[in-house]
């Protein structure tokens, strides 16, 4: 918008300039055209903020989707625990968010991190679509009686999460390059182990 507005203003006062100056009018507007043009291609293009390159190495369009799509997992884990009745289950989903957004407060200071952890948001999202699954699981449990074991995987599931995001966040804070993968690594495995047992389950 900034180039477009320059190039008016230029080629504006050429228009006038050459009216005052007893120009015929076609020449006039042929000037105050080409004002125009020039003024356009000589502004520079406005920066796009979204590409602008932090210290870390990574830029603020990463930064940003990186810290949207981990609050979308802590709000959801925070609407989740409210459904679960069970005392123990729903201080874990709880303690999860907790964490969850103490890690998105280190991520804004230091941005370095996305490029150590760059898929945490997408493990935040399976955690929060199994916890989905386990709420609605719980309710019709209560009905029926069945689904016992599903419920307790589900829940060893989610502890062994809060220690994986616990020691993601531990390495972040000491900036821990070396060992920041741990925690990843952990829910990877964790994640790729439940894909082998569903996949043997399946007659």
């Amino acid at each position: 918008m900034r180039r477009e507005i320059v190039g008016g203003v230029v080629g504006l006062g050429l228009f006038a300039g050459a009216t005052a100056a007893s120009i015929p009018l076609v020449f006039a507007a042929a000037a105050g055209a080409l004002g125009y043009i020039g003024g356009w291609f000589l502004t520079p293009p406005k920066k796009d903020r979204s590409l602008e390159m932090l210290d870390s190495g990574v830029n603020r369009a990463q930064l940003e989707d990186y810290l949207v799509r981990l609050r979308q997992s802590a709000a959801e884990l925070r609407e989740l625990s409210d459904r679960i009745d069970e005392g123990g289950m729903r201080e874990r989903v709880r303690k999860l968010q907790g964490i969850t957004l103490r890690i998105i407060d280190t991520v804004a200071k230091d941005p370095r991190d996305i490029r150590n952890e760059p898929a945490l948001p997408m493990w935040a999202e399976k955690i929060v679509e199994r916890i989905g699954s386990y709420a609605e699981l719980a309710d019709a449990t209560r009905n029926t009686g069945q689904g016992a074991k599903n419920l307790a995987d589900c829940q060893r599931m989610v502890e062994r999460a809060v220690s994986a995001f616990e020691q993601i966040h531990r390495d972040m804070l000491d900036d821990d390059m070396t060992e920041l993968s741990a925690g990843s690594n952990a829910l990877r495995d964790m994640f790729e182990s439940k894909i082998r047992k569903d996949q043997e389950a399946t007659p």
